[in-house]
């Protein structure tokens, strides 16, 4: 799972970029694309920031 705090040393980065991604109004179809990651991994990480 990517989250600031995942094991791997790999998804921690990519979740803080899409954070930053995120922060910057880029779509949710062009960060997955970006970071080879679902779409619905960058909702799940979307929906973290807005609670």
């Amino acid at each position: 799972m990517y989250s600031a705090m995942a094991k791997n040393p790999q998804k921690p980065v990519i979740y803080q970029q899409v954070v930053e991604k995120l922060k910057s109004d880029a779509s949710i179809t062009a960060i997955a694309k970006e970071h080879a990651i679902t779409r619905q991994t960058v909702y799940r990480i979307k929906k973290e920031l807005e609670n």
